[in-house]
């Protein structure tokens, strides 16, 4: 089995600074136009060998694309990991009992996202926290902090 198609052994990874990602996404989106043109010039043609080879390329510069996008997607739990403390810290301080209970973490987004989506996180969790729920004494009511997935 050549290398490229071994399966990865558990566990193993490598750092990659975020701009080389980007710039091979670059390459990917550029060779993914090219082939396009491509498969356009030589729709005329006739020649099989010409478009059994068009057709590769094509399933190439695809499955290129896709394990592209793969690479730069995390698990959402790596966000939700570091709203615990945050809870934690804001039920001591607060006085109050707060419980974060999440489900999803394996539903994986681009890391960019996941990274744009911890500030507007973390303010929604200290606003909730803040006003959305009672102090101890008070009727009890909504109590626990929900993220849910989106269900298409």
């Amino acid at each position: 089995m050549p290398a490229s198609r071994r399966p990865a052994k558990a566990g193993s990874s490598i750092r990659v600074p975020a701009e080389r990602l980007d710039e091979m996404m670059d390459r990917v989106g550029e060779l993914v136009i090219a082939q396009s043109r491509l498969k356009q010039i030589t729709a005329s043609s006739d020649d099989p060998q010409i478009q059994s080879v068009v057709e590769e390329i094509e399933r190439l510069a695809r499955e290129l694309q896709d394990t592209t996008m793969g690479v730069r997607m995390v698990p959402i739990g790596s966000l939700f990991g570091r709203f615990r403390r945050l809870v934690h810290d804001l039920s001591r301080d607060l006085g109050k009992e707060i419980d974060l209970v999440t489900s999803g973490e394996e539903t994986e987004l681009d890391k960019t996202v996941i990274e744009r989506l911890a500030d507007p996180l973390v303010h929604l969790i200290r606003n909730a926290s803040d006003h959305g729920l009672e102090n101890p004494g008070w009727p009890r009511g909504g109590r626990k902090i929900r993220a849910r997935p989106h269900s298409a």
